[in-house]
């Protein structure tokens, strides 16, 4: 399936593959909630570039993209369009 979301929240997870649900932990339970962003209802997904490593740490590298909306229920997402921070966001 093709992802269908119009923006996507873009974080790095550097290190072994064993720390990969802390890091989805921290983007669910702790960035998410404190973000101007909502959900999208659509799939998150992983990107791993050519030159990721399982063997290497330091080239165990990948991309966690999360499908988001600005969240209208907050009121400082009514008076912005656009996010706050660069992407990517980095965990």
């Amino acid at each position: 399936m093709a992802p269908t979301a119009s923006a996507y929240a873009v974080f790095i997870h550097r290190g072994s593959l064993g720390k990969l649900a802390a890091t989805y932990e921290g983007i669910y339970r702790t960035w998410l909630p404190n973000s101007d962003y909502a959900l999208a209802g659509s799939y998150d997904f992983e990107a791993y570039p050519a030159s990721f490593d399982l063997e290497d740490e330091t080239r165990c590298v990948l991309e966690i993209w999360v499908p988001v909306n600005i969240d209208a229920t907050r009121p400082a997402a009514l008076v912005r369009s656009r996010p706050r921070f660069p992407f990517p966001p980095t965990i």
